[in-house]
């Protein structure tokens, strides 16, 4: 359902939902909370999809979009709370997915958005 980081098929992402929050997870939305991750520069329509599916699908009673590359830096300065990471409170994190590579500078635990940096290339080229 997702190509290059944006989702192509909202049914199918509907229907792999699903199927992994009542027969895997065996939660019930309307009574949970979700935290997801989207990658940055993130264009407004593939957010509003996942709103939609989210809240009008699911019923979520609340939803956190996060980056990964802040939760990367809040987990390395929580592990090491005196190292030299916690202590500047910012960090340079590099994303090599599939497709694309990041580069997302990170200053207590926001992404810096207008400095992100994107290059068209990943894993699959490197595979290749």
């Amino acid at each position: 359902p997702i190509d290059r980081g944006y989702l192509i098929n909202s049914d199918l992402e509907r229907d792999i939902w699903s199927h992994l929050f009542t027969s895997l997870l065996h939660i019930t939305p309307s009574s949970s909370s979700l935290l997801l991750t989207e990658p940055p520069l993130s264009i407004p329509s593939v957010q509003r999809s996942t709103d939609e599916l989210v809240f009008e699908d699911f019923g979520f009673s609340s939803l956190y979009v996060a980056h990964p590359q802040s939760l990367v830096h809040l987990y390395e300065a929580s592990r090491q709370p005196d190292s030299v990471l916690s202590k500047t409170q910012c960090s340079l994190v590099v994303d090599c997915g599939f497709s694309f590579t990041h580069a997302v500078p990170v200053l207590h635990n926001f992404t810096l958005n207008h400095a992100i940096k994107r290059i068209d290339l990943g894993g699959k080229a490197f595979t290749n």
